[in-house]
């Protein structure tokens, strides 16, 4: 792979501020996200949903996981 020199991107004071800005925004959500426990969240979106349907396929016998009557 060559080498070369990183291109420089020029850039206002204006434009620094409004970098900052919105990493104080995200730092202010992250912290809100923390500290918010009316959020129930899982270690794993949709965990507990698949472990209740894996359940309750294991408790079907094999007829009735085939539609067999």
């Amino acid at each position: 792979m060559i080498r070369r020199e990183p291109t420089m991107i020029p850039m206002t004071d204006h434009d620094l501020e409004d970098i900052r800005q919105m990493l104080q925004e995200r730092r202010n959500w992250k912290q809100f996200m923390r500290d918010d426990d009316s959020i129930e969240r899982d270690a794993v979106p949709g965990f507990a949903q698949q472990a209740e349907a894996q359940k309750k396929r294991e408790a079907m016998t094999k007829n009735e996981r085939m539609g067999v009557q």
